[in-house]
């Protein structure tokens, strides 16, 4: 594994002074050391024309390229840490140590000078504006370079061993470990090739014998047996399989006949569901009837269903005769008491029309009554309804008879033992009017014989409440 490694080192010498010198790596081989930005990953084509060897230094990284022939290459990789970097003043020796044991020693020797000064410091240690050179300048402005592709090519190197190398990771990633060697001692690894040659679990043979039901099975030299003769089920498997036929056959016979029930049963299905709330209101009704029915047998005392039955009702000579399948009945007209209503006198008579007078016949409170009824019977307020107002509009309609019978037939609340619905007259039954409309919110109000209201909403209420009063009368 090749090691690559761009060091930065401060160093620090005293009783030494440098003057400005520069080394490239043009002058000590034979290539061109290209610069700039163009290249900043291995692979890249461009900038074509290099020679084989030829330098690329991004500026802005500081990564070292080199030229293969066919595109820009990195020099190595490697992700080790400097763990020593020391400057040897008596033998001018720069010594880079590595993480994994690795040591790189430079001899700067021929960059020295030969006469000390005891007063120059290091003013600046560090890379220059282009990227390319490590640059030390003293507190005289003297400057001395050294090209970073150099150090570069000097710090190349590693020498880990396996057990370093697995310490990073033991993961090959899927990737194939080749060309092993015949393992030896117990922990060493093997090869596919080797383990097959030695291996003594591959199967020669299996084998059953029908009369003892044993199935045996072989490994070279070696054999075993199972007797399975508890999953012996042949006549089971002989019965079902004649069923199987015996059915097969009714199938194929019925198969006209199912697929027609199949089409019924979807149809009947279909039925029962549509149905289903007639049949729990034919339960009900007939659940009453037989309670009407017992009860009715109860009062009749007997079980005949042709006594019931009346065939004649009619005067016959002097008599009012009634006849059914069990003979005539007969009550004698001069029996009958033949009453005009002034001749029925009142049970208790009172005074029914607030005249102080009191009516003490049949005839008389008729008369009475006729007046009362004739009129104010006949009329009646409808039950209230809201009418919007919140905006103006014309020709607004409100059917004013289906909500009387709206409300009419289904009251919120009954009393005990009061009809589900309130007796109601048809639509052409009754005459409809208006009594009383607020002006400032109604206009142009019409009814049409139906009990159709069309109006104009002109004002909304000041209250929010405006009247208007409906009357219905019976025709």
């Amino acid at each position: 594994m090749k090691k690559s490694i761009l060091a930065l080192t401060f160093l620090l010498f005293t009783g030494i002074a440098f003057s400005q010198t520069t080394v490239t790596l043009q002058d000590q081989c034979n290539c061109e050391v290209l610069k700039g930005t163009d290249v900043s990953t291995s692979g890249a084509v461009t900038p074509t024309g290099a020679d084989l060897g030829d330098i690329y230094v991004n500026t802005n990284t500081g990564t070292i390229y080199f030229w293969d022939g066919d595109s820009w290459e990195l020099t190595a990789t490697d992700d080790q840490q400097l763990t020593g970097f020391n400057f040897d003043g008596v033998t001018n020796t720069l010594s880079l140590t590595l993480e994994n044991g690795g040591t790189v020693n430079v001899d700067l020797s021929s960059l020295s000078d030969v006469f000390t000064d005891t007063n120059t410091t290091i003013a600046s240690f560090g890379i220059d504006g282009t990227n390319t050179n490590l640059v030390i300048t003293d507190s005289e402005a003297n400057t001395f370079a050294v090209a970073l592709v150099d150090l570069a090519a000097l710090i190349n190197t590693d020498n880990q061993t396996l057990t370093e190398v697995l310490s990073q990771g033991n993961d090959a990633g899927g990737a194939t470990i080749t060309n092993l060697a015949v393992p030896v001692n117990p922990q060493d690894a093997a090869t596919k090739a080797y383990v097959d040659s030695v291996a003594d679990d591959d199967i020669t043979g299996v084998s059953f014998d029908g009369g003892t039901n044993e199935v045996t099975v072989s490994e070279g030299g070696t054999s075993f047996s199972a007797d399975l003769s508890s999953l012996d089920d042949s006549a089971g498997v002989a019965a079902n399989a004649a069923d199987i036929a015996n059915n097969t056959t009714a199938i194929g016979n019925n198969a006209t006949d199912i697929s027609n029930n199949a089409s019924n049963i979807t149809t009947n299905t279909t039925n029962i569901s549509n149905n289903a709330g007639a049949i729990a209101t034919n339960a009900t009704d007939i659940a009453t009837n037989a309670t009407n029915l017992a009860n009715h047998i109860s009062a009749d005392g007997d079980l005949s269903d042709t006594n019931e039955i009346n065939t004649r009702f009619e005067v016959n000579g002097a008599n009012l005769e009634i006849e059914d399948s069990n003979g005539t009945l007969q009550v004698p007209l001069a029996d009958i008491n033949n009453q005009d209503a002034s001749e029925v006198n009142s049970d208790s008579p009172v005074d029914v029309d607030g005249d102080g007078n009191t009516e003490s016949t049949v005839e008389d409170v008729i008369q009475d009554i006729a007046r009362i009824t004739s009129k104010a019977a006949r009329i009646f307020y409808p039950p209230s309804i809201a009418i919007d107002a919140s905006t103006n509009g014309t020709g607004r309609t409100i059917n004013l008879y289906s909500q009387y019978l709206a409300q009419y037939g289904s009251p919120t609340v009954r009393s005990a033992g009061a009809p589900a619905a309130i007796p109601t007259y048809g639509a052409t039954e009754l005459y409809y009017y208006v009594t009383y409309a607020d002006p400032t919110v109604f206009a142009n109000m019409t009814i049409d014989a139906n009990g159709v209201l069309t109006y104009d909403i002109i004002g909304q209420p000041a209250d929010y409440n405006a009247l208007i009063n409906v009357v219905f009368v019976v025709k």
